[in-house]
C-alpha cells in the first residue's frame, strides 16, 4: 500500500528500541533494514515509472515530494544513532562500561581456529545442524525446531500468494518471503559464529540460547503471517483463504510460549517481587572495577548453589561490571547427572587447577563454597 512518513517514523523508533535492547539487537535492527529496504529497492526497480512507493508523483506536493525523498534514510538514522547513543551515555554520565566477550574475537583468531579447529569446536557444528532440525518441545517462545516451524509461514505465504489477484502485490508476497527467509539464514548463521568463536566452550557444546535467539526471529516471522491474514480479510477475500490463513495462524500460536511474554508484562510487578526477593539471599559482590583493571583483569568465580539456578553466578556477573567475570572447565564442578550432562565436569583437584592456571584468569574469587569444596578443591 506504500509508506506514508507515520509509517517511517514508526519504524525507525522501532529499530531504535530494538538496537537498544543489547548488542545482538543490532543485528536484528540491521537485518529489518535489509528486509525493508530490500523490499523498496526492488519495488522501486520494477515500477517503469521509476517512482518509489509511497512517494508523492511528480508535478504534485513539490515540497512534500523532496522532503519524502529522505524518508527512507530514517530508519537508518535511527539505528546508528542507537548504537552510538548508549555508549555516549555512558561517557557523559561516567558510568562504567560493560564488558564485552566478543572484543577479543579478531580475523588472525577465527583463520586459526579455521585452520586447526578444536574438538569442541566440529562436535559445536555437528549438534547445531542437528538441532536445526530436531523435534522439542522446549518452553521458551517457540516449541518446535528452528527448521520445521517455519513451513507454516511459509504455507501462509504461499496461500496469499495464490489468492491475490493484485500481480503487483503478488509479487511483494513473494520479495517479502524471501527476504525474510534470507534474513532468518544469515541469523542463523551469525548464531552458528558466535558458538564457534565467542562463546565458552561448554557453552557452545550446549548450544546455550539457541531456542531464545531464533524464537525472536520467529515472533517477527510471525507478524508477517498476521499481515498476510490482515491483508487478505481487508481485500474481502473468500471465506475459504481467509480460514485457512486463520487455521495456519492458530497452529503457529499454539505452538509459542507465553509465559516471558506474560512476567514482562501482565505479571511483571509479582514477577519483579520474586526476582527481588531471591536476590536478597544472595551474599554481596564488592566493586571490583575500583580496585581491579578492566582492561587486563579476569575474575574465576565459584558461586555453590543447590538448585543449580546461577543465580548467584549471574548477579556476580553483572554487579562486577565491567570486570568481566566467568567460570573455568565448566558451568557445573561435580559428579555428571548422566552421558548427556555436559553441563557438568568431574574434575579432580589436579584438573581443576590445572584449568585455573592454564585459563586467562587473574584472580579467583570464592562467593559461596561449602566444607566439601574446601576439602576437595582448598590445595588448589
Amino acid at each position: 500500500d506504500g509508506f506514508d512518513a507515520f509509517a517511517y517514523l514508526s519504524l525507525s523508533l522501532g529499530i531504535f528500541a530494538l538496537a537498544l535492547s543489547k548488542e545482538s539487537g543490532y543485528g536484528f535492527a540491521a537485518l529489518a533494514l535489509l528486509i525493508l529496504l530490500g523490499d523498496w529497492i526492488l519495488a522501486r526497480c520494477g515500477k517503469k515509472t521509476g517512482q518509489a512507493p509511497g512517494l508523492p508523483p511528480a508535478g504534485r506536493g513539490g515540497g512534500k515530494r523532496q522532503l519524502s525523498r529522505f524518508l527512507p534514510l530514517l530508519p537508518i538514522l535511527a539505528l546508528l544513532f542507537a548504537v552510538v547513543s548508549w555508549k555516549l551515555n555512558l561517557r557523559f554520565s561516567g558510568a562504567a562500561d560493560y564488558w564485552n566477550a566478543a572484543a577479543a574475537l579478531s580475523p588472525a583468531r577465527v583463520l586459526e581456529s579455521l585452520r586447526s579447529p578444536a574438538p569442541y569446536q566440529k562436535d559445536v557444528f555437528e549438534r547445531f545442524f542437528s538441532a536445526l532440525f530436531s523435534l522439542r518441545d522446549d518452553t521458551y517462545a517457540v516449541r518446535l525446531s528452528p527448521f520445521l516451524w517455519i513451513a507454516l509461514p511459509i504455507s501462509m505465504a504461499c496461500l496469499a500468494h495464490r489468492a491475490e489477484p493484485d500481480e503487483g502485490k503478488k509479487k511483494r508476497i513473494t520479495r517479502l518471503t524471501a527476504l525474510l527467509l534470507l534474513g532468518y539464514a544469515l541469523w542463523l548463521v551469525a548464531l552458528l559464529f558466535s558458538y564457534l568463536f565467542i562463546f565458552a566452550d561448554f557453552e557452545a557444546l550446549n548450544l546455550d540460547g539457541l531456542e531464545r535467539y531464533s524464537s525472536t526471529y520467529q515472533l517477527g516471522m510471525f507478524g508477517f503471517s498476521v499481515y498476510l491474514l490482515v491483508s487478505a480479510w481487508r481485500r474481502g477475500a473468500g471465506k475459504k483463504l481467509v480460514s485457512s490463513l486463520l487455521l495456519l495462524l492458530c497452529a503457529e500460536l499454539t505452538l509459542f510460549s507465553f509465559s516471558d511474554l506474560l512476567k514482562a508484562t501482565l505479571v511483571a510487578p509479582q514477577y519483579n517481587r520474586y526476582t527481588q526477593s531471591q536476590r536478597e539471599t544472595l551474599p554481596d559482590v564488592p566493586d571490583f572495577a575500583a580496585f581491579l583493571d578492566p582492561a587486563r583483569d579476569r575474575v574465576c568465580l565459584v558461586a555453590q548453589q543447590a538448585d543449580n539456578t546461577g543465580l548467584a553466578y549471574y548477579y556476580a556477573r553483572y554487579k562486577a561490571t565491567p570486570v568481566y567475570v566467568g567460570v573455568v572447565g565448566s558451568w557445573s564442578v561435580g559428579e555428571k547427572r548422566d552421558e548427556n550432562d555436559d553441563w557438568t565436569a568431574a574434575f579432580t583437584r589436579e584438573e581443576w587447577t590445572r584449568a585455573l592456571y592454564e585459563s586467562d584468569y587473574t584472580y579467583l574469587y570464592l562467593l559461596r563454597v561449602d566444607d566439601a569444596f574446601i576439602e576437595r578443591f582448598g590445595a588448589a
